[in-house]
């Protein structure tokens, strides 16, 4: 585990739209490819008349942060002197940030026009709102092993599923209100999972995230098949971590009893089938045609299960 990251250095703030930021866009980036440039760009792009902030967080040996700042002097840069994993990173943004709504998103997704007014006009019309998590489609909907991908991992926040309270979110697509940092603190430094664990610590605190599927982001899936596996590896190692750490994970009783852990992949594809049948009948449907790719998903998670286990 590396230690957290330093911070190096803050380009001066130009706001998209002018006057003091109501929401503050955070942007976490380690080597992102041309993708950060789509990113950008949809942001920059966004149909609004509410002031608000990009905040590009960049760990990159190359320093992707000054290349940026060259090419959008609208956005806020911060360059981070080491690597940092995406809680980090998100947490070095939280320090600049000055709006009072705070947005995630990743250099891997395009968000709609329409983004950050969709999500200030949620907690506006809903001012008890703490956390407001939108829907994330698969922008390579015709690739198979991109299609996995969103199936494993973020087919939860399909746009036919119905708004309301929802238990877990990704920072590919979810916004808070500044207080709730304030009162339950930064994400933790993880590889991977410092969302739901965050999310986790929310719903058990009675502050669980509202989905509104009219916040829609693109993201933009692996779609070669060893970067696929090497990603689901990843998860399963990070979310053994995280279970051994902390014991009120959902399934943590599983990094407790490591004979269960072979079960994973079944148990995994039981909640997909079980979930999807409730509100996305085609994505059950792909679920179920591309069940090999699937499985060789799901067993490589349970290997990087296994092996953070052992770390």
């Amino acid at each position: 585990m590396t230690a957290p990251a330093t911070l190096e250095q803050a380009a001066p703030l130009q706001n998209p739209v002018s006057g003091e930021p109501r929401v503050s866009v955070i942007v976490p980036s380690y080597r992102p490819g041309q993708l950060v440039y789509r990113c950008l760009d949809s942001l920059l792009r966004q149909r609004t008349s509410r002031p608000f902030e990009i905040v590009f967080v960049d760990s990159s040996p190359e320093r992707v942060g000054d290349d940026v700042a060259s090419r959008y002097p609208g956005v806020r840069v911060v360059q981070l002197a080491e690597r940092a994993y995406p809680g980090t990173a998100r947490n070095e943004g939280l320090r600049v940030a000055e709006g009072e709504i705070i947005a995630f998103t990743d250099t891997d997704v395009e968000v709609a026009p329409d983004w950050v007014d969709r999500i200030a006009e949620r907690f506006e019309k809903q001012p008890d709102l703490q956390v407001v998590a939108g829907a994330i489609v698969n922008a390579r909907s015709r690739h198979p092993v991109a299609i996995s991908e969103w199936l494993l991992e973020l087919s939860e926040f399909s746009p036919k599923r119905k708004a309301g309270p929802i238990s877990i979110f990704a920072t590919a697509n979810v916004a808070f209100r500044r207080e709730v940092f304030e009162a339950y603190g930064p994400f933790v430094d993880s590889i991977k999972g410092s969302d739901a664990l965050f999310a986790r610590w929310l719903a058990d605190s009675g502050r669980p995230a509202f989905f509104d599927p009219s916040i829609v982001v693109r993201h933009y899936h692996r779609t070669r098949l060893s970067k696929y596996l090497r990603n689901q590896f990843e998860l399963g190692r990070g979310g053994a971590r995280n279970r051994k750490r902390f014991s009120q994970l959902h399934g943590a009783f599983v990094a407790r009893y490591p004979v269960l852990v072979p079960l994973l992949p079944f148990v995994r594809t039981a909640r997909i089938i079980w979930r999807l049948a409730g509100y996305d009948r085609t994505a059950l449907g792909l679920f179920l045609l591309l069940y090999p790719l699937n499985l060789v998903g799901l067993v490589a998670y349970t290997v990087g299960f296994f092996r953070g286990l052992r770390d």
